[in-house]
């Protein structure tokens, strides 16, 4: 379980608790909850969900034009996961934050239930490695920590639906909060 709670750390920039992450039920954000305060506010920011992978795919396919880290992070090979593991759309869950307008960031979310509760994590699961949003790195790093803590903060409150939520594998390049981490050139 140490992992996840690692893991946790490049999104609300301190280590976290497995009561943490046992708590944080999409709405009530309870481990990016007591992260830093945000520096300014983060004006111009929505949050929009879907359950149909469809209905992002341009944003999808404009996040991944300079490249992915994961085969996760690929639009069609999460389109052809869906339809072989038969997953029901009430079952997927792509989460977009947009600054302004225009897409930052992109979380594709797969509830699952086991040992009697529910959680949202990534498609592929841990068969191909670094699951992990899809973000546009320069407006991302453009924001300064404080920021970046208020976007990571609202996308949490955003998801719903589940008892919990499990990014496992966040890139190491994510920034975090209060320590100046910036994703590589």
């Amino acid at each position: 379980m140490a992992p996840l709670c690692r893991n946790l750390k490049h999104l609300i920039g301190r280590e976290s608790s497995m009561s943490d992450v046992a708590t944080f039920e999409g709405s009530s954000g309870h481990a990016l909850r007591d992260a830093p305060a945000a520096a300014a506010p983060l004006t111009g920011l929505s949050i929009s969900s879907t359950r149909r992978v469809a209905d992002v795919e341009a944003a999808w396919r404009a996040f991944t034009a300079e490249g992915v880290e994961s085969p996760g992070q690929i639009y069609d090979f999460i389109r052809l996961w869906i339809e072989a593991h038969e997953i029901p759309e009430r079952d997927q869950l792509f989460v977009v934050a947009a600054l302004n307008g225009r897409p930052v960031a992109l979380l594709p979310l797969w509830r699952q239930r086991r040992f009697g509760g529910s959680f949202y994590g990534w498609f592929p699961g841990t068969h191909v490695g670094c699951g992990a949003p899809l973000v546009d790195r320069r407006r991302l790093a453009s924001l300064s920590a404080g920021e970046r803590v208020a976007l990571w903060q609202a996308v949490g409150r955003s998801i719903k639906g589940a008892d919990f939520v499990y990014l496992r594998a966040v890139p190491q390049w994510a920034p975090i909060p209060d320590a100046g981490g910036e994703p590589p050139e």
